[in-house]
């Protein structure tokens, strides 16, 4: 089979100055997309203070180097106006978007959740949930317009719960609900849009302590999620509104499920005490992949099927 390449495509990849995001814009300008590497430059990656062009910059200049095309942007994706302007630098420049990669993103603080104050909230939502709807919407746009594009969400494996410090949880969380919804309208346009849950090591998880620290630097290399999100990024992918897991040469469709749970003609709270083992239990769950797979099931159980 032939090789996938990116030859006349254009990549927004955001937060792509280091870590993860660098190597997506690696890959993929080295199978020949034009990207643009959007980075304020942090020299803070937990709190996502203060700004920087070199880490933009310098990947820029790690593309060229390698022959592709490449072009800086330092706007914030926390703003309506931001996102706005990164789109417009790729179309200004080259005149199209084919490919979003959602991967800002700042873990805030770590609080106790009553300790969370209204900017620390503001803050991660404002980035990691509010930023990808800052980007997308002008790049939907210019999708529709040309009939084609490819946007990755990235989430986290920290949705599955990580405790009280459930700010960047929750956002990430929110972003498979954007994938799942704008997955299913997509692609009528031409547009299939999917989450990835990357597992990598990145300056993001330098605070970990030993020795779970070393076996994410050891197991984990950025570098090898990278694959998983340029496949779900070209023309051959065949889904849409899903997520996947990456990390350490492994991936994995991540999905919601329901159980087949109890059905009863007239529930009372008391059937619901002593029947909850029942609806507890998860082997043979359905896959949910939208609000029609729910309403079947519910459906077929009440029907009695």
């Amino acid at each position: 089979m032939n090789d996938i390449r990116f030859d006349g495509r254009v990549a927004i990849v955001t937060g792509a100055g280091g870590g993860l995001g660098r190597e997506y814009a690696l890959l993929l300008a080295r199978r020949g997309a034009r990207v643009v590497v959007n980075d304020i430059g942090s020299p803070d990656e937990l709190l996502g203070t203060g700004s920087s062009d070199s880490p933009a910059n310098s990947v820029v200049h790690e593309i060229t180097a390698l022959g592709g095309e490449a072009i800086a942007d330092t706007h914030t994706v926390a703003t309506g106006d931001g996102g706005r302007a990164i789109v417009g630098t790729a179309l200004d420049v080259w005149g199209r978007v084919d490919i979003v990669i959602n991967n800002a993103g700042i873990v805030g603080p770590i609080k106790t959740f009553a300790e969370l104050t209204d900017e620390d909230v503001d803050t991660v939502l404002g980035v990691q949930l509010l930023g990808p709807f800052n980007v997308l919407r002008p790049a939907w746009k210019a999708m529709v317009d040309q009939g084609y594009g490819r946007i990755l969400n990235i989430s986290s494996g920290s949705m599955f719960g990580q405790g009280e410090a459930c700010t960047y949880p929750t956002a990430k969380a929110g972003m498979i609900g954007m994938t799942t919804n704008l997955g299913l309208a997509g692609p009528a346009y031409g547009i299939k849009v999917n989450a990835l849950l990357p597992v990598g090591f990145t300056r993001m998880v330098e605070n970990m302590p030993e020795p779970a620290l070393s076996w994410l630097r050891d197991t984990f290399p950025a570098a090898v999620v990278a694959p998983v999100a340029a496949f779900l990024v070209s023309e051959d992918v065949p889904c849409s509104g899903l997520s996947f897991s990456a990390g350490g040469g492994r991936f994995a469709r991540v999905f919601l499920g329901e159980a087949h749970g109890v059905t009863s003609a007239q529930l009372t709270i008391e059937e619901v005490r002593d029947k909850f083992d029942t609806a507890m239990e998860t082997i043979g769950a359905e896959t949910i992949t939208n609000v029609g797979d729910e309403l079947e099931l519910y459906a077929a159980k009440l029907s009695g099927q």
